[in-house]
């Protein structure tokens, strides 16, 4: 047994012996991963090997000169399998044809129905339901909502006013404050990080205070303009995804 097993050991020990030469390069310089998997898996499939049967025993052969009887094979006619009576068909054929069914490719369109399905549905009962072009509109309006808030979020813009009376401000416009309001400070950034910054001034000096204040207020902006840009930039990273 040991004799007839010892030329897959030899083989399974020759793909061994790669495998390791190539684990062991892998180390210092860049292999080939593909021939990695390759050695690996024929050094698993080297061994995987049965033995069926005892391989003492020797097979029988004919002596030399002696020709082995042909064997021969001869096949009995039989009598054809009567068949089955079938039972007689009516003379009568019905005169009603099966309805043919819509020609041409099926469309199921959105949610398993197509657009002319949803038109004459909505026909009928006098609702329209949700179509393609519905779905489509939203998905339109969003992009178009995404695309101008990532436009004005590329440029930060933060203005400090100061009014008497901060409820009637507050009920103005940004049009209307604008021309209207008293501005004290007002800072803008570009996305590339040019600035425009009007520093107030009290007396002749700067008004540090204020200046302050809206240094504060600049901060906060810029910290929820970079969740906006990362909130876009992941919304549009899955809308291409999917």
């Amino acid at each position: 047994v040991g004799f007839a097993l010892e030329y897959f050991n030899e083989r399974y020990a020759e793909m061994a012996s790669d495998l390791t030469v190539l684990i062991e390069e892998s180390e210092y310089a860049d292999v080939d991963p593909y021939e990695v998997a390759n050695a690996w898996t024929a050094s698993n499939d080297a061994r995987g090997y049965a033995v069926l049967g005892d391989p003492a025993v020797c097979l029988r052969f004919a002596e030399p000169g002696v020709v082995r009887e042909r064997i021969e094979i001869s096949s009995t006619p039989t009598s054809a399998t009567p068949s089955v009576d079938a039972p007689e068909a009516s003379a009568e054929t019905s005169s009603e044809e099966p309805t043919p069914g819509p020609a041409g490719a099926v469309d199921f369109g959105w949610f398993g129905g197509s657009k002319s399905d949803d038109d004459d549905a909505a026909g009928e009962s006098g609702e329209r339901t949700p179509s393609k072009g519905a779905f489509a509109g939203a998905l339109e309006k969003v992009t178009s909502t995404l695309g101008r808030v990532l436009e004005d979020a590329t440029t930060l813009e933060v203005r400090t006013y100061v009014s008497a009376n901060p409820g009637l401000a507050a009920a103005a416009d940004r049009q209307t404050l604008a021309q209207d309001g008293d501005l004290r400070a007002f800072t803008r950034i570009a996305i590339d990080g040019d600035m425009d910054v009007i520093i107030p001034q009290r007396d002749g000096a700067i008004d540090r205070e204020l200046w302050e204040l809206h240094l504060q207020l600049v901060k906060q902006a810029q910290e929820a303009r970079a969740r906006t840009l990362e909130v876009i930039v992941a919304a549009f990273t899955g809308a291409i995804k999917r």
